[in-house]
């Protein structure tokens, strides 16, 4: 939507006057309260995320944050990663808040993952080790992927 201010100033600012506010709003989601939870101790709310479009890009469904700081505690995400059979499935995603960082603390696949070479994965469980404030990765040097048919890739941003 686009607003029109009519010529006006803050009163007592002697700034250029305001002749136009333009603003524009893409939305991706229509976002819904549909309840609250307790998860590790801690009280969220629930939020339900309906695509508007492009659903394979626009994958958020659900989210869980904190109460009191609207910090992330719990996502469920339509596909992980960027290859099928990841993509296929819900993800439930869960986040440890370390000295108020969200952090990904264990990613759990919602179905069974029907892999190349026949390969099928039941229970396929991501998880994330001795999680810490300070633990130097971000000074680590870059890790770079292995680019073959079992590398797990997050979607770009």
């Amino acid at each position: 939507p686009v607003t029109l201010a009519t010529t006006h100033a803050a009163p007592g600012a002697t700034s250029i006057p305001v002749i136009a506010v333009v603003s524009s709003q893409v939305r991706n989601y229509t976002i819904s309260l549909t309840g609250s939870q307790t998860i590790d101790g801690t009280p969220t709310d629930d939020l339900r995320f309906t695509p508007l479009r492009d659903p394979k890009n626009n994958r958020l469904r659900e989210l869980w944050v904190g109460t009191a700081d609207h910090l992330p505690r719990r996502a469920i995400v339509a596909g992980n990663f960027t290859v099928a059979p990841l993509t296929d499935v819900p993800w439930t995603i869960d986040f440890a808040v370390i000295a108020g960082t969200p952090y990904i603390e264990r990613e759990l696949a919602g179905d069974t993952l029907y892999m190349p070479h026949r390969q099928v994965v039941r229970s396929a469980q991501i998880a994330f080790e001795d999680v810490r404030e300070g633990s130097g990765f971000m000074n680590s040097p870059l890790i770079a992927p292995d680019l073959t048919d079992t590398a797990l890739l997050e979607p770009g941003v």
